[in-house]
């Protein structure tokens, strides 16, 4: 059975986090995958995604709500430090996604630093 706890957020709130499957993580890396051209969507819709990829470093923010249960609404009404706290508490309890993610992005920077390194520059 997977572990969920409650945290107290704050001084009246209080979010539950529960531990990812590893059918909940594949499913969050195919939908990492998945993402076509931005150019398709509303302007709300490229606020939201620029929102879940950028403002906590490290995790989308879907992956934070599959964690809490919380939706986007809810979510966005939790202040930074709120969010920060939360992310933590989910950081605590899925320390195996997590590492997976830093693996993923350790991975990138290598492959883009080999990229650059085999780069010929034109002779003078």
């Amino acid at each position: 059975m997977r572990v969920q706890e409650t945290y107290p957020i704050g001084k009246d709130k209080s979010v539950t986090v529960t531990e990812l499957t590893v059918a909940e993580i594949r499913g969050l890396v195919v939908q990492f995958a998945a993402r076509d051209d931005v150019a398709d969507l509303d302007p709300a819709e490229r606020a939201d995604l620029l929102i879940d990829k950028t403002l906590v470093p490290g995790i989308d923010l879907s992956a934070i709500r599959l964690m809490t249960g919380l939706s986007r609404e809810v979510l966005g009404a939790f202040g930074q430090s709120e969010l920060q706290a939360i992310v933590e508490h989910c950081r605590g309890l899925n320390p195996l996604f997590f590492g997976m993610l830093a693996r993923l992005e350790e991975a990138k920077q290598r492959a883009e630093m080999a990229a650059l390194a085999s780069f010929q520059w034109p002779s003078s």
